[in-house]
C-alpha cells in the first residue's frame, strides 16, 4: 500500500446505458431477475457510495443493514447485469468463473463482518477514515497502479489479499464464520504459499483494477483482519485511545503487521509520513464539513467533501487553498439558491473544475 502510483484517466462516475427499447429476451429476463433481487440495495455511482455514509455515524455497527453495506460498497447494477449476461452467453472460462465465485465470496464476507462491531467499530472505522485512506493511497483514483504492484483506490497488494484469506480461515476455525475456498486442503488454510497458489492474487488484482467495489471491500476486509483477527491495535483500542488505534492500523496497512509491537518513533519514515498525511486528510474533511455547515450548504455529503479535499492538493492552488475552498463553497451556495435545493454532482465538478 504505497502512495507512489500512476494514474490512467478515467471518469469517476460511469453512466448506465439505456435498454428501454430492447424486447424481452431470455437474457433480458435473467437481467430483470437480478435487478429485482438488488432493487433498493445497490448503489449506482460513486456518489451513492458516499452519500449513504452520514446516516450511520455514531450508530452501533450491529444495526447496519446488509442493504446499507451494499450501498456503501457502491455495487454497480450494470456491472452485475453484464456479468450475468456474459455467463449466460458462455463467454467466461472456468478460471474466470472460479475467480468470480471467489470475489463474490469476498463481498459476502465483507457484508457479514461489516455488520459486527467486533470487526468494524465505528469509533475507528468511520467514513472519513476510509475516504482519507483512499485519498492518500490513490488520490481516490479507481484505476491507480503503483510501481510496487498495488492496484485500485485502496491500493490492494497481492500479499494483503492472501492475509485476508488467511484471516478468514482463522475465523472459520474459531467457528465465527463459514468460509471455504474450493480445492484448498484444511492443512493448507493458514499457509501463505499454499493460499497464494489456491487463490491466484495476481488475477484478483486484475479484477480489482476494473472494479472499484472489489478494491474497497478487500481493503476494508484487510483493516478488519488487522483489527479483529490479528489485533494489531488491541492495546490502543482497549484503552479507548481511538486515534492511536487508527494510527497503528494505518501503520500496519502500510508497512505490515510487524509494526504492531513497535512504538510510533520506531516505525519506518515512510509509515510515519503515511499516517501523518491520512490524519491531515481527515482533519481537512472535518474542516470542509464545518465550513459547509457554517454557510448553510445543503450539498454537504461525503462525495462533495472528498472531491473538494482532493482538489486542495492541486499545486495550482496550493498557496491559496483556503481562499479557493471559500470560493468553491460560495459558488455551491449560490447554485443551491438558484435551484432551491441540493446541487448535482456534475455541477459540483464544474465548480471545482475537475
Amino acid at each position: 500500500m504505497n502512495e507512489n502510483f500512476n494514474i490512467k484517466p478515467k471518469s469517476v462516475e460511469e453512466q448506465e446505458s439505456s435498454n428501454a427499447n430492447k424486447g424481452i429476451t431470455r437474457r433480458g429476463f435473467v437481467k430483470g431477475l437480478v435487478g429485482f433481487a438488488i432493487t433498493g440495495a445497490v448503489g449506482k455511482t460513486v456518489g451513492d457510495f458516499f452519500e449513504d455514509g452520514e446516516k450511520n455515524k455514531g450508530e452501533k455497527t450491529e444495526n447496519i443493514t446488509k442493504e446499507e453495506i451494499l450501498k456503501e460498497v457502491g455495487v454497480e447494477e450494470n456491472d452485475i447485469n453484464e456479468n450475468v449476461s456474459r455467463e449466460e452467453e458462455g463467454e467466461l472460462s472456468q478460471e474466470q468463473i472460479d475467480l468470480k465465485k471467489l470475489t463474490k465470496l469476498f463481498m459476502e464476507k465483507y457484508q457479514e463482518l461489516s455488520c459486527k462491531h467486533k470487526f468494524f467499530p465505528k469509533e475507528i472505522f468511520h467514513d472519513d477514515f476510509f475516504i482519507a485512506t483512499q485519498l492518500q493511497e490513490s488520490g481516490y483514483k479507481t484505476d491507480a497502479e503503483s510501481h510496487k504492484g498495488a492496484v485500485g483506490s485502496m491500493q490492494n497488494m497481492a500479499i494483503s489479499i492472501v492475509d485476508v484469506v488467511r484471516g478468514l480461515n482463522l475465523l472459520k476455525r474459531r467457528g465465527e464464520i463459514e468460509f471455504e475456498i474450493e480445492g484448498l486442503k484444511k492443512e493448507d488454510e493458514l499457509e501463505p504459499e499454499k493460499l497464494k497458489k489456491a487463490i491466484n492474487p495476481k488475477r484478483i488484482q486484475e479484477m480489482i483494477a476494473k472494479d472499484q467495489n472489489l478494491s474497497r471491500a478487500l481493503g476494508k476486509l484487510y483493516f478488519m483482519m488487522l483489527h479483529g483477527v490479528y489485533e494489531v491495535d488491541e492495546n490502543e483500542y482497549g484503552k479507548g485511545n481511538y486515534k492511536d488505534a487508527q494510527e497503528k492500523l494505518l501503520a500496519c496497512y502500510n508497512g505490515g503487521t510487524k509494526q504492531k509491537d513497535r512504538e510510533k518513533h520506531e516505525w519506518p519514515p515512510e509509515s510515519r509520513n503515511y499516517v501523518e498525511k491520512i490524519g491531515n486528510y481527515m482533519q481537512r474533511l472535518t474542516n470542509i464539513k464545518d465550513e459547509m455547515d457554517s454557510k448553510g450548504i445543503l450539498t454537504n455529503d461525503n462525495y462533495t467533501r472528498m472531491i473538494i479535499a482532493r482538489k486542495m492538493d492541486d499545486p495550482r492552488i496550493s498557496k491559496t487553498k483556503y481562499s479557493a475552498l471559500n470560493n468553491f463553497l460560495i459558488q455551491i451556495k449560490e447554485e443551491e439558491d438558484i435551484v432551491n435545493g441540493k446541487v448535482g454532482y456534475d455541477k459540483i465538478k464544474s465548480i471545482i473544475n475537475i
